[in-house]
């Protein structure tokens, strides 16, 4: 199994580098394939590796050039305001569904949707999260569960958007 990781882990890491525009992005894929086995392994994502990756992804926003001049916008800006929606689409989903089901986001899986939103900013983020919610349910479904840990779809998702769309 780890071997198989490090093959992908060094395939993402050669094709990050040959197609993204920074060397944040490898920081980017060794910290959500590190969060994909902790999570698939444990149920669990630790603050230890999602609150760095809010952080790095806010550095990253606040390189970039911006496009123009106006403040509202510029790739920080973006990322601020995707870091507030990937935080508050599921913890408003959580409220509303906490009668039936209250694990429905576990506190890991809220703050790794924020801090991708820090990546991708806020125009990807409901796209990040549809995709995740699909790929979570076909996950399940070829697993023969009824639930699991959503963290491993984020990752997917989240590397699908990278590279293939943003």
């Amino acid at each position: 199994r780890s071997i198989g990781w490090g093959v992908i882990s060094a395939a993402l890491t050669f094709a990050a580098h040959l197609c993204l525009p920074s060397d944040f992005y490898i920081a980017l894929i060794w910290i959500l394939l590190l969060l994909y086995e902790i999570d698939e392994r444990m149920y669990l994502l630790p603050d230890l590796l999602t609150v760095p990756l809010l952080i790095i992804g806010f550095v990253y926003a606040s390189t970039v050039q911006p496009q123009t001049d106006f403040i509202f916008c510029t790739p920080a800006f973006y990322s601020a305001v995707g870091a507030a929606i990937g935080y508050l689409l599921p913890v408003i989903a959580t409220l509303v569904m906490v009668k039936r089901h209250p694990d429905a986001f576990g506190g890991g899986d809220i703050k790794l949707l924020s801090a991708v939103g820090a990546w991708i900013g806020f125009y990807h983020v409901p796209m990040l999260i549809l995709a995740s919610a699909l790929l979570f349910g076909f996950l399940c479904i070829a697993k023969r569960e009824r639930s699991g840990a959503f963290g491993p779809a984020v990752v997917i998702a989240t590397l699908i958007l990278v590279f293939f769309i943003i």
